[in-house]
């Protein structure tokens, strides 16, 4: 990467790739080069999705990349039943995904959903993740759907 922004220092070009883009930003913010790391933000803003808005915040976050930190959660919260199917929703920890979870943009059809991606987000590592149900409001769940979910996970006893 120090080969590209030594080349961009000379040239003023550079190319971003999906290959690259990650690297490149880390390297032009380590040394930097404003306008290097600016256009990598734009690109990886210009490849929000789904499958990749999560690790892109939480990347944007790590490189105080404050627009792309904004914009990559928002994709999140709009497009939360997307995202939460996906391998990076249970990769995260727990930190961001109470973040997620209790977002007042947050977009959900029903509450349940949010309970669905606590409990799936919960069962990949139950033991170091059972807190995550205090960020439920199960108040807000109707009494049909309660009896329905209880029955699909073991909650620890403060929360039955």
């Amino acid at each position: 990467m120090v080969a590209l922004l030594l080349d961009y220092a000379y040239t003023s070009t550079i190319t971003i790739t999906e290959a690259n883009v990650q690297a490149l930003l880390s390297a032009s913010n380590l040394l930097e080069v404003v306008a290097v790391r600016d256009a990598c933000c734009r690109f990886l803003e210009r490849h929000i999705d789904a499958t990749n808005c999560v690790g892109i915040h939480c990347f944007a976050e790590a490189h105080a990349c404050h627009d792309l930190t904004k914009k990559a959660k928002a994709y999140t919260l709009r497009n939360f039943s997307q995202v939460m199917s996906g391998d990076e929703w249970l990769s995260l920890p727990m930190e961001k995904v109470v973040e997620i979870l209790s977002s007042d943009e947050l977009e959900v059809e029903r509450e349940e959903y949010v309970y669905d991606a606590a409990t799936t987000w919960l069962h990949h590592s139950y033991a170091t993740r059972s807190s995550i149900f205090h960020k439920i409001s199960f108040p807000v769940f109707q009494q049909k759907n309660v009896n329905c979910h209880s029955s699909k996970v073991v909650l620890p006893l403060e929360f039955k």
